[in-house]
């Protein structure tokens, strides 16, 4: 799930008080279609509901703040009020609170692998569909400055992958599309699983990268193995800076 971040708020409330309030990073996936145009596709993880919702959902709900956005960064939050559905920090407060501490952090610690994908994978995710052409396909690559990009169909289900090696392999032919040097989707992640589980799955079948998928099937985000080896760093002990891909990089 997207990160979740913990504040305090205060709005029109009495002087000294404050409303805690989450941020929720944001997710969105660009497509670009056969007659040139993109959409684009906001979504964030939202624990109570414990599934995957569209940005323009939250604005309806009750707990809705507001939106904030760095253009520098290309990233942005949704920030809400604290809900009374137990979110997973809350789980861990009331753990805390207790006296499981000891226990329950010596089985975090254990256990590192309970960490969900959707904490370490790109963001922002440039999909295109099957029949965009060859020499769009490559502009957008190299503009974006892409190794690649999952391929979708109308509603946002991957289908395939293409690559810069694909453009190299077949050429770039004027009446050609992705569909003619795609490769047929094999494997996919859901949004829920564990870092654990998809490096064992991208280190047994040879795979540099996976779209993150949410609970009906559509790209949420793509996962690489530059995010794997980052997480594993800051699980070692080591700073480094966080990957481009966090934000956007296929």
């Amino acid at each position: 799930m997207g990160a979740l971040i913990p504040h305090t708020l205060a709005l029109g409330m009495p002087m000294g008080s404050k409303a805690p309030y989450y941020e929720f990073e944001i997710r969105v996936r660009q497509t670009l279609t056969a007659d040139g145009s993109t959409s684009s596709y906001s979504t964030v993880y939202c624990p109570p509901q414990m599934r995957t919702v569209r940005v323009n959902e939250c604005v309806e709900c009750e707990e809705y703040i507001g939106l904030s956005f760095d253009r520098e960064e290309r990233s942005g939050l949704l920030h809400c009020y604290e809900s009374d559905a137990p979110t997973p920090r809350q789980s861990l407060r009331r753990l805390l609170q207790a006296g499981e501490r000891e226990g329950f952090l010596r089985k975090l610690h254990q256990r590192a692998d309970c960490t969900p994908v959707s904490r370490i994978m790109s963001l922002n995710v440039q999909c295109v569909t099957e029949d965009v052409s060859l020499p769009a396909l490559a502009s957008c690559l190299l503009d974006g400055g892409y190794s690649g990009a999952p391929v979708v169909d109308g509603e946002g289900t991957p289908v395939g992958v293409v690559s810069k090696t694909d453009l190299l392999r077949h050429g770039v032919t004027p009446d050609g599309r992705v569909r003619d040097i795609m490769t047929s989707m094999s494997f996919t992640l859901h949004e829920d699983q564990t870092v654990s589980n998809a490096s064992a799955l991208m280190a047994y079948e040879g795979i540099h990268r996976l779209p993150v998928v949410d609970a009906a099937g559509k790209v949420v985000g793509l996962l690489s193995s530059l995010d794997i080896l980052h997480w594993l760093a800051c699980k070692t002990g080591n700073t480094v800076p966080a990957p481009r891909s966090r934000r956007s990089r296929n």
